[in-house]
């Protein structure tokens, strides 16, 4: 069993494909290399995260130091918890981090599908995207997280995605096991309703 719990990532409980083991960590290094020689804007949405922000935050401030500048630019809105508190003595306590937060008084977003939750997540997004443009102009990438996300991310993964060339954009998404019929331990991208299947024949 992995514990998802700490600031840390289990690499080690996520092994590459046996065979790949000298190609990845070679991506790796040389993925850490370019992160190291560059500056880096992070950015993503907090609603009512009071509970796992102190493991977030840590762990964004881990991933920042991996490159040689970086920034950070959080939205929130409408917490009810000591979100906003604790993104204000962040910000407070790290000159690289500013926070948005607005009391928008839209409802927390169902996990049905909702054009209403669309638009609202792509006018937040855009808080974060307009931040970058203002403040990091010059940057050299963006990397947008999942604040909510407990389990974190994994910094080998992003170095070995930074160890490629020839990209513009690369997205990950989390994996769950769902019961299906007999089978417990089905495997299933998290958010089903993002999925979109490439039919090309």
């Amino acid at each position: 069993m992995h514990d998802f719990s700490t600031v840390e990532f289990p690499e080690a409980g996520f092994p590459p494909l046996p065979g790949t083991e000298t190609a990845y960590h070679r991506r790796c290094d040389r993925g850490r290399a370019t992160m190291a020689g560059s500056r880096v804007a992070i950015t993503g949405l907090a609603r009512n995260l009071a509970a796992i922000l102190p493991t977030t935050i840590a762990r964004v401030e881990q991933l920042g130091r991996l490159f040689a500048d970086h920034r950070v630019f959080v939205y929130e809105n409408d917490s009810t918890d000591d979100t906003k508190l604790l993104l204000r003595r962040w910000a407070t306590a790290n000159r690289r981090v500013q926070v948005t937060s607005e009391d928008c008084r839209d409802p927390v977003n169902p996990t049905t599908r909702c054009l209403d939750r669309i638009g609202r997540m792509a006018r937040y997004r855009a808080r974060c995207q307009d931040a970058v443009r203002e403040h990091c102009p010059d940057f050299d990438f963006t990397i947008v997280l999942d604040l909510d996300v407990s389990g974190g991310w994994s910094n080998d993964g992003i170095a070995n995605s930074f160890g490629h060339d020839a990209w513009d954009f690369i997205g990950s998404n989390g994996l769950i096991y769902r019961r299906e019929g007999l089978d417990c331990n089905a495997l299933r991208q998290y958010d089903m309703w993002a999925l979109r299947l490439d039919r090309k024949s």
